[in-house]
């Protein structure tokens, strides 16, 4: 279901409302990701090193804002009271820990998306025996 924008109201100056981006890019850009705690999201996130705040909706991502919070690369904020929202994204943006708790995951990431030899690496850990 498409969310009509016109319906919302007092929309911040600030703030764009789209009913879709690309995730990619803006996360290529951005200096904070809210998120659900979906893996793919927290991915791109530490992938571009950009700091995260969890708002998990699923038992799975509970465990993953769990992890997000133990790396100290983001928050995980179960109190989705704008008030608790506006500290977590003050505490993200000005403590400088989130984004150097980042740098050696996003090197993983990075090294592992720019290995040739995925599929290699993966027959010789793996138990399979493919012929």
């Amino acid at each position: 279901m498409k969310t009509e924008i016109s319906s919302l109201e007092n929309i911040p100056s600030n703030f764009i409302v789209k009913n879709y981006v690309p995730q990619l890019k803006v996360s290529s850009i951005s200096d904070l990701f809210i998120s659900h705690g979906g893996m793919n999201s927290v991915n791109e996130a530490l992938y571009h090193r950009v700091p995260l705040i969890i708002v998990p909706i699923q038992k799975e991502q509970e465990i993953v804002a769990g992890r997000v919070a133990g790396c100290g690369v983001g928050i995980h904020l179960n109190d989705k009271s704008v008030i608790a929202i506006k500290q977590a994204v003050e505490t993200t943006l000005t403590d400088k820990t989130y984004r150097s708790n980042i740098i050696p995951l996003s090197n993983t990431l990075i090294n592992a998306c720019n290995n040739s030899n995925v599929a290699d690496m993966i027959e010789k850990y793996s138990d399979l025996n493919i012929q």
